[in-house]
């Protein structure tokens, strides 16, 4: 899928577009007590609003594997 991937190292972000259905993607990641948070948000238009459950899916599975070598 065609994606526009832009990043901020000066605020800790990263947005991925989909270029074919308008989804956005932002993820931020801040430090937090030694340790980093990181947070994801997920824009998407009306018209592709059945996509929104998929979407959130798909988010908090990257989330957790984001996070886990940070476990480790």
């Amino acid at each position: 899928m065609p994606q526009d991937i832009r990043t901020s190292r000066d605020h800790g972000r990263v947005q991925i577009s989909c270029l074919v259905s308008d989804i956005r993607l932002e993820w931020r990641l801040a430090e937090d007590n030694g340790g980093t948070r990181i947070s994801v948000a997920v824009d998407i238009p009306e018209e592709e609003a059945h996509r929104l459950e998929r979407q959130r899916e798909v988010a908090s599975a990257s989330l957790r594997n984001l996070a886990e070598p940070a476990r480790a």
